[in-house]
């Protein structure tokens, strides 16, 4: 059988690289290796180099630590090839996978790249990339599976991981409001003050609304100084049990609108950032949304409200309109497709299944 090289450059890659590892010891390998953090070591495998601890990945790390990342992946590759492994399985981390995952490839091992580099909104040269490399992907989302295969990549759509750890909240708090500001500092001052001043207004229009801030880890207290100010109740390290349990989330555009949605919990979507950021990003956009929910779905279901448009008073209304029965009803009709696009039987053992027998199946 062989062994497997396995590499995770970040927390959530490393956890679903775990999870596919966990299923690989199903076919018997002679050793799992890699790179990675405690999620993998605790699956089994061989961490050569922990790239976690220097939070390397990610624009700002790149850039930073980029000889360091380059080194790593010159090492990786030639002890991968001095090991004699045959298959490798890179996680997410696009830019420094896609760069490790060439040197693989001119040393003759299959690559599969499971959570693969983003096509979707913008970058379709990196599935061009992958293409003319011969590296295979595993998507989790069935429209970038879309693009890759008009690229000529071979492609697998494997489900969304999230899916199937996710089920709708049936039943919820009726007046549970859930603020989910962002888990990044700038993502806190541009956007919390905003939703506090939301909350004042919704407060003021439904008092019997109830509020409460999902708390990502190892932020800065004082940057929650606007909820406290707005009288909403802040818990640190329960998001998903919050969100679940509430009838409408206030959300910032990120992953958490997308376990929102499977956790069948209506929201309204905010972002701002700044000037020269956006209108980059609107340039080189190909998609019309920016949320995950309305992406999947095809439509914008969900509002968003972004940059000029992300107010006080527009998000109290937004809040206030989803809320009314029909609106409401609709909006988790909607919710549950996109569960239903997203979920497929045993996502990490299908990659595994990919990664060991070397099918080719699109």
């Amino acid at each position: 059988m062989g062994g497997y090289l396995i590499v995770a450059g970040e927390v959530s890659g490393d956890y679903y690289a775990a999870q596919v590892a966990e299923k690989l010891k199903e076919y018997n390998p002679e050793f799992l290796c890699g790179l990675g953090g405690e999620a993998l070591e605790k699956a089994g495998v061989s961490i050569w180099e922990n790239p976690l601890d220097r939070s390397t990945f990610g624009v700002k790390g790149a850039v930073g630590n980029l000889f360091f990342l380059l080194a790593l992946a010159r090492r990786t590759a030639r002890r991968a090839e001095g090991m004699g492994i045959k298959k490798a399985l890179l996680v997410d981390s696009s830019g420094f996978n896609m760069y490790l995952g060439s040197l693989l490839r001119r040393r003759g091992i299959e690559v599969l790249h499971y959570i693969p580099p983003g096509v979707w909104f913008w970058g379709r040269w990196r599935a061009r990339f992958l293409a003319r490399r011969g590296i295979k992907v595993a998507c989790i989302f069935p429209q970038e599976a879309d693009i890759y295969r008009d690229f000529g990549v071979e492609t697998h759509y494997v489900g969304h991981p999230l899916a199937q750890e996710l089920t709708p909240v049936v039943k919820k708090e009726k007046d549970l409001i859930a603020v989910l500001p962002g888990s990044r500092t700038q993502e806190l001052k541009d956007i919390l003050p905003v939703m506090a001043k939301a909350v004042a207004i919704l407060k003021q229009k439904k008092p019997e609304l109830r509020f409460i801030l999902a708390r990502a880890p190892g932020l800065a207290g004082e940057l929650f100084q606007p909820a406290r100010e707005a009288g909403i109740e802040i818990v640190e390290g329960k998001t998903r049990e919050i969100t679940g349990q509430a009838s409408l989330a206030l959300a910032a555009s990120g992953t958490v609108t997308l376990e929102s949605a499977l956790l069948g919990t209506p929201l309204v979507i905010v972002y701002h950032t700044d000037r020269l950021t956006f209108w980059l990003g609107k340039r080189m956009a190909r998609v019309d949304s920016i949320g995950l929910p309305n992406l999947v779905l095809g439509e914008r279901f969900l509002p968003e409200l972004l940059q000029e448009d992300f107010t006080a008073q527009k998000l109290a209304e937004a809040a206030i309109e989803i809320l009314k029965p029909d609106r409401y009803r609709e909006v988790l009709e909607k919710l549950s497709r996109v569960q239903s696009m997203l979920e497929l039987e045993d996502t990490p053992g299908r990659v595994a299944e990919l990664l060991a027998a070397g099918r080719r199946e699109t």
